[in-house]
């Protein structure tokens, strides 16, 4: 059991975060620690592959000037701005391949599938930019 524990840990952690975040721009891990490395997001992601938690992580990232996020908590990707003056978010994909305290995350081992996902939330991310800038 806790070599597929481990193997749901590498999915999440390099077939999704750490492919996602090469998509994005200036993109940095949370939780993050004063060392400047990715202990912090490892142990994060450990607790919710190993333990099942729900524990709140992801990626800050710029996009169009605006300071976006895209975090996974309560079993649920979800995706916003982080604004002063009022936070706009999108809770979304909320589905069990998102539930990263279940096995169908590793339907993302799968490269052309892993793709398809990370292009369409980067999609929806880029019109949720796109329409806060043009408000």
């Amino acid at each position: 059991m806790g070599d597929f524990k481990h193997l749901r840990w590498h999915v999440i952690y390099d077939d999704f975060w750490c492919k996602l975040k090469g998509k994005l721009e200036n993109a940095r891990e949370f939780p993050a620690n004063d060392k400047g490395n990715d202990d912090d997001f490892k142990r994060t992601v450990a607790s919710v592959a190993h333990k099942n938690k729900s524990t709140l992580h992801g990626l800050i990232f710029e996009k169009s000037g605006k300071s976006c996020y895209v975090a996974y908590k309560g079993n649920s990707l979800r995706y916003g701005l982080n604004t002063e003056e009022k936070k706009e978010e999108r809770v979304n994909w909320e589905n069990s391949e998102f539930d990263f305290t279940n096995d169908n995350i590793l339907k993302l081992i799968k490269p052309e599938h892993r793709k398809e996902i990370i292009k369409e939330l980067f999609e929806q991310m880029s019109e949720l930019v796109t329409s806060v800038t043009n408000k």
